[in-house]
């Protein structure tokens, strides 16, 4: 089987298909990892950009982040989807702000 190196690739990354891609509070797009995080918190249906989940859950958003980090990389049905980005550059939204802490 041949190996596909993420980092080369001319596609991105695609979303979770079934998830909706943009912000509920502020309809900014939402990355891979930012759907991911809201399926660690439980939300499936309303899907939140980081900076509004942290405040939405009464925190900053590296805070939040960290928090959810090792439980996501503990679980095998979010850490499939999280490892999908090897680095910042593969992030749709790595350009847009200063969350490099995401990687």
């Amino acid at each position: 089987m041949r190996s596909v190196n993420m980092k080369t690739m001319d596609a991105p990354i695609p979303l979770i298909a079934e998830l909706p891609s943009t912000c509920a509070n502020c309809g900014a797009p939402v990355c891979l990892r930012e759907q991911v995080l809201n399926l660690a918190l439980g939300q499936d249906e309303r899907i939140d950009c980081l900076p509004c989940l942290a405040e939405l859950n009464d925190c900053e958003a590296r805070e939040l982040f960290e928090r959810l980090e090792s439980y996501i990389k503990g679980r095998e049905c979010f850490n499939k989807q999280w490892v999908l980005y090897p680095g910042q550059d593969a992030c749709s939204k790595h350009h847009l702000d200063e969350r490099h802490f995401c990687f």
